[in-house]
């Protein structure tokens, strides 16, 4: 379904051992499950990066590799057990949406930023986000052929400008009492009408996480 081939011709293609004193991490490769594609609400959750992502990136790659990393991490359920609350408010999430729609739901993982960082965490530099623009780009067409019913970035709104790099014609909409700073409703030619933007959960469950996700969920019941 997804073919990374031109994205990592291009990463090696471009590929340098100098990123101004940082060293990037693998592409973050999609590998879509069944369970995703049998779901009755297929939802595409994304982060803001990789912290590392199976060691350094080097010259040469080999694509399955990659989606069989996504598939030992995530689709074998083994990122629910790794700790933090982006995967905490992730579950929790999903658990509410299940519990209040009746529906069930599939999931796949993405990040804005699709390389991050060598054993770190954190933005990488801005050499290493030049070089992956092409593949922050890729992030529509990853989109147009899972289609997801439901996309959720838990990126917070200094990401925002990320965003309307990807997606050129994205404009945030409120959607509640909130702030659009705190919760936006995302309108673009390359999303789903059910798409928002809130806060990192690392935010969330010190701010009544439930609230954040009572209200998107509000939305999708009024569109199902």
């Amino acid at each position: 379904m997804l073919d990374y081939r031109k994205v990592l011709d291009q990463l090696d293609s471009t590929y340098t051992h100098s990123f101004d004193g940082e060293r990037p991490s693998n592409l973050l490769c999609l590998s879509v499950s069944e369970r995703y594609i049998d779901s009755d609400l297929k939802v595409m959750v994304f982060g803001q990066e990789t912290n590392d992502w199976y060691g350094s990136y080097s010259d040469k790659h080999n694509e399955q590799w990659l989606k069989d990393c996504y598939e030992d991490f995530f689709n074998s359920d083994y990122c629910f057990s790794y700790g933090g609350q982006f995967w905490n408010g992730v579950s929790r999430t999903i658990d509410l949406l299940e519990s209040r729609t009746g529906k069930s739901v599939g999931l796949l993982w993405n990040n804005i930023i699709k390389i991050g960082k060598e054993g770190e965490k954190g933005l990488p530099n801005q050499a290493i986000l030049d070089w992956q623009t092409e593949a922050m780009s890729f992030i529509v067409e990853e989109i147009s052929l899972t289609k997801p019913d439901v996309v959720i970035f838990f990126s917070g709104p200094n990401y925002d400008n990320f965003l309307c790099q990807i997606f050129e014609d994205i404009t945030f909409m409120k959607l509640s009492d909130k702030t659009p700073r705190q919760l936006s409703l995302l309108q673009s030619k390359h999303l789903p009408v059910m798409s928002f933007r809130t806060y990192h959960p690392n935010y969330l469950w010190r701010n009544d996480i439930n609230s954040y996700v009572n209200d998107i969920i509000g939305f999708i019941e009024v569109k199902n």
